[in-house]
Parts: structure tokens; sequence; C-alpha cells
């Protein structure tokens, strides 16, 4: 069953084989239709494995094990007026969804569902993780990560404008019944590479970035080596994987360019191994870590791609130009992965 609805800005989902970009759209088979035709967001999407993987339109979730042929909607029941914060999948059975609801103050009521059977059922239970009234609860977004089904955490932004970037870490190692809480340095992104230690990527422009050893307790304000000087720089979250961590940055000054880091155990310090000169000045890219070797990143408005394979850093160029339309972009491989692009026109559209 196909479904329409009037979308002033059209966000779609692209599958994108061998840097041949192919538009599938976004087509969940079971898509709940808004009464008065208003427009549906997509607000999040993760793509698992080459076939596999799920997007959440407005309060809907919907997986897929067919590379978008067909979608299922899996989601647990949400109540209308919440915000649905964070989605994750550590695999095709075990994912959490977080969401929030404002009480009578203003202040964020959080709730915790957890699926263990792909969606065929939710437990969820309430996190009592503010006390009533307490401002910090005021929350403009707020992410969440998991190593395992007892241990996570949860990150909330307050809303305290642009120009500050202020939140709380809460901690968990039983599931979720109880919580550790600190505070946080910045909270744009939240990256955990174990339990212990992790990273903290923001402020108002996107370019400190701190780290904690002791889970969120304490953190550390670090500086990658060699940026250069009297440029604007944004600091994407550092990836971890097989004993090697790896940092990607942008820097906007004389000349714009994508630059790579990686952690030095040995000296505890972020030193560059890459970069590539982008043929724009741009703000945020596109970008998908595989792990500390590989990633594909994406420059919006440009035909620019950029590939890192096995620490070898190329810029390819996009063939179709359905590549400067992308925003966000989440890869399986090097080859097959989902970009969300934006289309500003107004239109009726197939969903």
């Amino acid at each position: 069953m196909r479904f329409h609805v009037l979308i002033r800005q059209l966000s779609r989902l692209v599958f994108a084989l061998s840097f041949a970009i192919i538009v599938f759209g976004i087509s969940p088979s079971t898509f709940v239709q808004a009464q008065d035709e208003s427009p549906v967001n997509l607000f999040r999407f993760d793509v698992l494995t080459t076939n596999s993987g799920w997007i959440l339109l407005e309060r809907h979730l919907f997986w897929t094990s067919n590379a978008g042929q067909t979608w299922e909607e899996i989601g647990p029941s949400i109540p209308l007026g919440a915000l649905v914060q964070d989605v994750e999948f550590k695999d095709a059975n075990t994912g959490w969804l977080l969401w929030t609801t404002a009480n009578f103050d203003g202040n964020a009521e959080f709730q915790l569902a957890h699926t263990t059977d792909i969606g065929i059922t939710w437990t969820t239970h309430s996190l009592s993780l503010f006390e009533p009234g307490e401002i910090a609860s005021k929350a403009e977004k707020a992410e969440m990560g998991w190593f395992d089904p007892q241990t996570g955490w949860i990150s909330v932004k307050q809303n305290t404008g642009s120009n500050f970037s202020l939140g709380v870490l809460f901690t968990t190692s039983d599931g979720g019944n109880t919580w550790s809480r600190s505070n946080l340095p910045v909270t744009d992104n939240i990256y955990f590479r174990d339990p212990q230690n992790g990273w903290a990527v923001g402020g108002p422009a996107n370019d400190q970035l701190f780290e904690t050893r002791d889970a969120g307790v304490s953190w550390e304000k670090v500086q990658p080596v060699a940026i250069p000087e009297d440029s604007q720089t944004v600091i994407y979250s550092p990836f971890f994987s097989d004993g090697q961590s790896l940092l990607v940055m942008t820097s906007l000054g004389e000349a714009t360019s994508l630059n790579v880091y990686t952690l030095q155990n040995s000296s505890d310090e972020w030193l560059s191994t890459g970069q590539i000169k982008l043929d724009a000045q741009t703000g945020n890219i596109g970008l998908s870590i595989l792990d500390a070797e590989n990633f594909v990143a994406i420059v919006p408005g440009t035909k620019s791609i950029m590939r890192m394979t096995d620490g070898e850093l190329n810029l390819l160029e996009n063939k179709d130009g359905l590549a400067a339309s992308i925003v966000e972009l989440d890869m399986a491989s090097l080859d097959v992965g989902w970009g969300k692009s934006i289309d500003a026109s107004c239109i009726t559209a197939s969903v």
C-alpha cells in the first residue's frame, strides 16, 4: 500500500552503489499517512548491513531487510506530542528507542524502550534522570549509546541557545534501572569507545574536543597538532576500532581542507596523517566512518567524494551529480550505503 503526502522540504533516502548514486526514495510499504497531509520528516536513519537498516519518520520506525525494497514498521507505541531523541540497534534484533515528552512546566520526561526481537515486542519504562523542576531537564536534544544490554549512556544537551553547549551525562550498568550522573563540557556529539573512555565534541563552533577516561566523571580538553592557523575548524566525533582511533576535521581559511588524525597511544596526541584540499568552502560534511582506516565523506553542494581506503586518502568525483544534495551519510561498506538528500522544492511525493 502506498500513500501520498505534501512535503515542503522533501527528504530523500539515497542508495549508493559504487558511487553511482541511485535514488530509491523513502518507500516503506506500511507508512502511516498524516490525516492533515502535514509534512513528514526523515529524522534519522542507520544502515547496519548492505541489506538491512532502519529509518525514523516522525514518530514511526521502519525496518528493511532487502535494501529498501520493502519496509515494516517495528517501533513501539509513542504518544502524540512525543519527540524521539535517538534510536540505536546493535544488531538485527537488539535495539533501543529514547523519547521525551514535555510536562506542565516544559521540562522533559524521558522514556526508554528496548527490544530483543527486532521490534516484535518492546519493554518501555520511565527514566527518573532529573529532579522535578530542575532547569537542566529543559532538553534541546539527547543521545544514547549501548555496549551491551546492561551497559550504556545517555547525554542530554540543555536548551540554552546556540552560544552554549551545556549538558549532563548519565551512565548505567544495569540495563537502565539506575543511572550515574556527571557534567559534560560540551554536548553536541558524544562517543565512547568503551564504558570508561570516550570523547565529547562540540561548542558554539563545533571546534572543541574533550576526552574522559573515567566514564565521564572528569574531562580534559585535547587539541590535535598542526591545525592550520587562522582557520575555522569543525571537528567530527572520533572513531575507535581494533586498537586504533581516527579523527576527521575540516578547516576553512585561506585554503579549505579535510584533515585526518590518528591517536598515538605512546604520546597520547592526535597527529596528522593525511589532508585533502577541498574545492569549495564548506561547513558540515556528510561523513561515515567504517573503521580507523576506512571512511567516506561527501561535501554538500559539490560532486566531491572523499574516501579513505586502508589508510590512504583519495578524492573522487560523483558522475551523476546526485551526491551534491546529500547532507547525511551512513555506509555499510566503502561502496554501499545510504545518504539523506534535501530537495527544497514543494511537490507531491510517494512515500
